[in-house]
């Protein structure tokens, strides 16, 4: 029996069994992997004891507390998994809180606002966009299209800029989005360009595992210019370091303008100077960014849902005829949530909110909208 209780890290066991959502529906314990591709149901024997330790939106870390449910000895079983054990201080480090989950839940239904105004422009546009789970029967064949690309969307890990919020969501600080007041954590000058916090470094290395495990891995890497996801390309995808290229793959880093958080107003969102972001981050090309300071944050305007979605639009248009059919992409939960549902035509399941470090990976396939 699995408990949904992210929490519960008293008494673990030391072996755990982490799993993708490439594999995993969100949501279910029923259909929970034991070791990569073998699921509980298939096993020779129930799943004994076992936990639910946490729902990461990229790993699900099972505790198996009985006995081993699959008829392999763990060692062999291991060689096969796609993850590495995890240290269980590494695995609480990277939780959710409730607080977090609570603020995650108010600010998604604030970025809901002017979405359907969105949606209706993008139905104008010559170029349609559809989104499909890896696991949609209806999915385009990558193989068989010049059209589909499967593109693993990660926000970043925690910032400071989270953190401060959460806390003084935590202690009952009430504050109006997009508005610069004092009880605003957003528009505080310290968290201009936010970094990544400790947590939010360790939410990133643990889609380590997640990328090396990839059938196929990005021959393109695409971040958003701002620090805090610029890190989180570093970390996550370390293995394909221009320099430290582990894994005999070439892959292409560059950063994308149009990629970077809904902004205005929000301190946090603006980014520090091109050359700023070359010097610490080398591994980038940046000749994308056209303007050394940030030309498009304004302190005294929000851009609306229309504007973001005009950006991202606008990365689809460069996006779509490029040769890379694999694809990393690194940005923030604004621009996310447009992405999701105000550009792209895709099923409710792949809608929600992304957590911080969360991937989510899909096929989109690009058409010329009938007119």
């Amino acid at each position: 029996m699995l408990k949904d209780d992210p929490l519960d890290l008293v008494g673990c066991p030391s072996m755990y069994v982490v799993c993708t959502h490439a594999y995993v529906t969100t949501g279910t314990t029923d259909s929970i992997l034991a070791g990569g591709r073998w699921s509980a149901k298939s096993a020779k024997k129930p799943v004994v004891g076992g936990r639910l330790l946490s729902r990461y939106p990229s790993l699900l870390v099972v505790a198996i507390d009985g006995p081993w449910p699959i008829k392999e000895t763990q060692e062999t079983l291991f060689e096969k998994m796609y993850h590495p054990k995890l240290h269980e201080s590494m695995v609480a480090a990277a939780t959710y809180s409730q607080v977090t989950l609570s603020l995650a839940e108010k600010e998604s239904a604030e970025h809901m606002h002017g979405m359907d105004e969105c949606k209706k422009l993008m139905q104008t546009k010559p170029l349609k966009i559809t989104a499909f789970a890896m696991d949609d029967p209806g999915a385009p064949s990558l193989r068989d299209t010049k059209h589909a690309k499967l593109v693993h969307f990660i926000r970043h890990g925690q910032g400071f800029h989270n953190f401060v919020a959460d806390l003084h969501h935590e202690v009952g600080i009430e504050w109006t989005q997009y508005i610069d007041t004092p009880n605003n954590p957003y528009t505080k000058p310290e968290l201009l360009d936010a970094p990544l916090t400790e947590k939010g470094r360790i939410q990133a290395a643990l889609l380590q595992p997640v990328v090396s495990s990839l059938e196929h891995k990005p021959q393109l890497l695409v971040s958003s210019p701002q620090c805090r996801a610029l890190m989180t390309s570093v970390i996550a995808f370390s293995s394909l370091l221009p320099c430290k290229n582990s894994l005999g793959v070439q892959c292409q880093w560059l950063s994308h303008e149009m990629t970077r958080e809904e902004n205005g107003v929000h301190i946090c969102d603006k980014r520090r100077p091109t050359s700023h972001q070359m010097r610490e981050f080398s591994m980038f090309d940046f000749s994308l960014l056209e303007t050394e300071q940030d030309a498009i944050f304004n302190s005294g305007h929000r851009e609306t849902k229309t504007e973001v979605g005009g950006r991202v639009y606008k990365f689809m248009e460069w996006l779509a005829p490029r040769e890379e059919k694999h694809i990393g992409l690194v940005s923030h939960s604004g621009w996310l949530m447009t992405l999701f549902n105000g550009v792209l035509d895709c099923d409710t399941s792949l809608k929600p909110w992304f957590q911080t470090g969360e991937m989510r990976s899909v096929i989109l396939f690009f058409e010329k909208r009938n007119s």
